[in-house]
This record gives C-alpha cells, structure tokens and sequence, in this order.
C-alpha cells in the first residue's frame, strides 16, 4: 500500500520486538478504522500515524499538539507505552526499551515557523535516551509554492535524527 511503512525492532540481545507500522491516514475515517481493524489483526504492535481523521484524536491515542501526529498501540505489543511529551507536529512515547517518536510537518506554515518546529523537535529528540524510531512525515505537497512543490528550503535534518 503506498505511503505505508513497515519496521520491525529487535530487542537488546537480538531478540524479536515490536512491529511498527507508519502510515498517513489524509484524515480518512474509513482509512483509519480499516488500519485499526488490520493492525490489531495482524502482528503490528504500534501505529505511528500522520493527519488521523477526528477519531484519532479521543481514545487511547497519544497525539501531538495539533493533532498532527498520533501513536496507538494495539493488542499485540507485550508490555506498556508510557507518553513522554508533545509538541506541535510532534508525539513521543516510551515502551520499556525503545522511544517512538510520531512527526508531521506541513510545509503550508510560514518559514520561520517551520525552522522553530523543528529546532522544537530537535531538543525533544536530545531529552531520549536508548534506542528510538522515528516517524517523519515532511510533507512535501505545498499549495503555496504551486501544485506538489516543495518551496522550504529548510535546512537538512541534522545527522544525529536521520534513523
């Protein structure tokens, strides 16, 4: 399925961990309950998703903000999930030995605020400690710069976030 992402972490020793799932969801009230259904069907333990529709943001989501950025678990992750913090376009969460940080950005903000979102995000990742995943969605459809243009021009991430 285009714009999903699939990861699976290991834990310390090598053992099995947690299927992570990535998706955006365009704030798509069937997309969601069909990803909730499957995921807590299959093995996906945590759903790290992008513009939730409404529903995603009541419940037992962790959401960021704005709500941007969501984190849901489901039935299959052993153990428990524990919110660290939001920011806006950004959600952080931790499970025993892993921090799984949820991030959408729009590029329909203005340059400055933009930069502040991310130098945000940046001093939240410096807070973590162990192992971390994270999820981006830069999105890079802008209607201010015309159609599906990227008009930023925003620093690059530094090396210390890229996973």
């Amino acid at each position: 399925m285009p714009g999903v992402r699939e990861n699976t972490t290991t834990r310390p020793g090598g053992g099995p961990g947690v299927v992570i799932l990535q998706v955006n969801l365009n704030r798509s009230c069937a997309t969601q309950d069909l990803l909730t259904q499957n995921a807590a069907e299959q093995t996906v333990g945590i759903l790290i998703v992008s513009e939730p529709s409404s529903a995603g943001k009541r419940g037992n989501w962790l959401v960021d903000r704005r709500g941007d950025a969501t984190i849901l678990t489901t039935r299959n992750l052993l153990g428990t999930i524990t919110l660290e913090g939001r920011g806006k376009g950004f959600v952080w969460a931790r499970t025993s030995d892993l921090t799984i940080f949820s991030c959408y950005f729009s590029p329909n903000v203005a340059p400055e605020n933009f930069e502040a979102q991310l130098d945000s995000l940046e001093a939240s990742i410096r807070t973590t400690r162990g192992q971390d995943h994270r999820g981006w969605d830069f999105n890079a459809k802008s209607r201010t710069g015309g159609p599906r243009s990227w008009t930023r021009g925003a620093k690059p991430l530094p090396k210390s976030w890229r996973g």
